[in-house]
């Protein structure tokens, strides 16, 4: 199995490896698999928006989609 992160993520990825392997063919009850961690190609680094670390978008989905639908409530 290969497996791949993002750079930055790599030493806890290594660090979990071993035991996760354990654990997962003790509880599927199967050898334990053979995981190689990919050192050449990384997945992309997570967007750098300001938004995303906020309830921002959170508010703007709520709002935008369920809005419409209190006005009509409200004025039934």
């Amino acid at each position: 199995m290969l497996i791949r992160c993002r750079e930055g993520d790599r030493k806890l990825v290594e660090s979990l490896i071993e035991e996760a392997k354990k654990e997962y063919s003790e509880k599927a009850n199967v050898q334990v698999p053979k995981i190689t961690l990919d050192d050449r190609v990384y997945l992309p680094p997570p967007p750098k928006n300001a938004a995303a670390d906020s309830h921002e978008p959170f508010w703007y989905l709520l709002f935008s989609q369920f809005l419409p639908l209190a006005d009509y409530v409200c004025y039934l």
